[in-house]
């Protein structure tokens, strides 16, 4: 659509099987109206002027399942042959998340200006990723749109199931925590200072234990707003420092060498890594921008360094297994199904298989840390509150003593 067009044309025309559609065309005069409808494959029936629509800002971040349900709905109705800009018109107004929907209108007005559909794509790289515009661009060039998109929603499931289990393994302790938190910031704040109380007006001797957890109790209830402040000021600063290219590299080299969340991670970011580059092969995108989108898809800076190094490999004329497997932090199985893969013609297929196995281990490390960490947990915090209730009844069992 024209970008400076101050008035539009609402609109119903034919398509070549005979059916009727509607929708609005951002344009000045009829005659260029029709011209638009006309190239779109479209008969037109009837034109009424109107005023175009402001088109909303596109703002924050899209839902990945409404991103993939629009994807495989685009994928059908491509495959159907009708017309592109109609089709992401019809989606836009089908979608109910906002983001997706402000972002497919200015997409269809760059469709109707004369873009394609993946350079009108990358004009939105926070709802569309870079992986999802080269599958598109790819399938563009081949004339295999409807299977480039079937394949984007694949890579889009696959990749949301991964994250969502991944997500899922930290709720349960990052829940228990939580309580466990409040639980003994609940006790130092209204219960502690009750016993407190008691011990002042008996003068009973306290043991290192108890006073410790008094001092605790009086710190937290005379400079909660002073701990609230250093607390949210190092959470930001933590966060800020994560956001710079130095923070991230300290904190993944960190990551990966904890005891099990380190393989855990390099399982993941594997997987991610394979299926990424998978899908865009599939879909016809060449090699060199294949390992460009999936390093930065990877998650993890130490994978997304030794993926671009091997890019820079193969520019030089190396093969694609030989600088995967002088990269420490990947595993030699993925640099042997690569090698397997280029010397039989089916990069593709090992890649999707090596994303297969390293997701199904991702799964099993995570069941079995689950089944470690129920117990893990409940030992720490019978431990903590444990220690409490000991710290506090201590002196009252010796105020009793001495009261018989």
């Amino acid at each position: 659509m024209s970008k400076g067009a101050e008035q539009g044309w609402k609109f119903a025309a034919r398509d070549p099987d005979g059916r009727r559609l509607t929708g609005t065309v951002d344009t000045a005069s009829e005659g260029e109206a029709r011209r638009i409808l006309t190239e779109q494959m479209l008969t037109p029936v009837s034109l009424e002027p109107v005023s175009a629509e402001a088109l909303p800002p596109v703002r924050g971040s899209v839902d990945p399942n409404a991103l993939t349900v629009f994807t495989r709905q685009f994928a059908t109705l491509v495959d159907a042959a009708l017309p592109l800009l109609t089709i992401v018109e019809m989606l836009a107004k089908l979608t109910t998340d906002r983001t997706l929907r402000a972002a497919l209108r200015r997409v269809a007005r760059d469709i109707n200006g004369g873009s394609s559909l993946s350079d009108a794509l990358r004009a939105h790289p926070q709802v569309f990723p870079p992986i999802y515009v080269h599958m598109v661009e790819g399938g563009e060039v081949g004339g295999t749109l409807p299977q480039a998109l079937e394949r984007v929603a694949v890579y889009l499931e696959a990749s949301h199931a991964l994250r969502e289990r991944l997500l899922g393994a930290m709720v349960y302790p990052a829940v228990v925590l939580s309580v466990a938190v409040l639980a003994v910031g609940a006790i130092l704040t209204f219960v502690v200072p009750v016993f407190a109380d008691l011990f002042a007006s008996e003068g009973v001797a306290l043991p290192l234990s108890t006073s410790i957890l008094m001092g605790a109790s009086e710190a937290i209830r005379g400079y909660w707003h002073v701990i609230l402040v250093v607390v949210g000021t190092l959470a930001l600063l933590f966060r800020q420092g994560l956001r710079s290219e130095g923070g991230r590299r300290w904190a993944d080299y960190i990551l990966l060498r904890l005891p099990l969340i380190g393989q855990l991670t390099r399982k993941a970011a594997v997987a991610r890594l394979t299926r990424a580059m998978a899908s865009m092969l599939h879909s016809g995108v060449m090699l060199s921008d294949v390992l460009l989108a999936a390093a930065r898809i990877s998650g993890n800076s130490e994978v997304e360094e030794a993926v671009l190094g091997a890019r820079d490999a193969i520019h030089a004329g190396s093969d694609l297994a030989t600088p995967l497997s002088k990269a420490d932090i990947l595993p030699p199985l993925m640099a042997q199904m690569v090698k397997v893969g280029e010397e039989s013609g089916r990069l593709e297929e090992m890649l999707d298989k090596v994303a297969d196995f390293f997701e199904m281990e991702v799964k099993a490390a995570i069941d079995g840390a689950m089944k470690a960490l129920e117990p893990a947990l409940i030992v720490i915090l019978g431990v903590v509150l444990g220690g409490i209730v000991a710290a506090m009844y201590t002196p009252v069992f010796d105020l009793m003593t001495s009261l018989g």
